[in-house]
């Protein structure tokens, strides 16, 4: 689950990176939807660097946000593809559930460390 949790974290910020970049090149104008297509590509960035630092970091507190907060990117991401199904919706979606899988796994694994070492 590690690789695929790697692949994952880096994927979804090359995606957010990627759609804040294409941004200029889809609207030529700032737009209700061009902000929205920004604003998506820049939680995709953000949630990309949390985990980054989950990824890094071995702090509960990280942890636990980043279990939040990629939680909040699913539930997200999945209201978009209801609304707008595109590619790069579709593919963030399955990016986003397969790093929250792995948080989960990376939480549950902490835990149990964290109580065998008081027992």
């Amino acid at each position: 689950m590690n690789k695929i949790d790697k692949v994952s974290v880096i994927a979804l910020t090359l995606l957010g990176l990627t759609q804040l970049i294409l941004t200029p090149i889809f609207y030529d104008t700032l737009t209700q939807e061009a902000v929205w297509f920004l604003g998506s590509g820049l939680a995709l960035l953000f949630l990309g660097f949390l985990n980054l630092a989950r990824r890094i970091s071995h702090h509960k507190a990280i942890l636990v946000m980043s279990a939040i907060a990629n939680t909040i990117g699913v539930l997200f991401i999945m209201g978009i593809v209801a609304v707008y199904t595109v590619p790069q919706s579709v593919i963030a979606l399955f990016l986003m559930v397969s790093i929250m899988m792995a948080t989960i796994e990376q939480l549950v694994i902490y835990d149990s460390a964290e109580h065998k070492h008081y027992a």
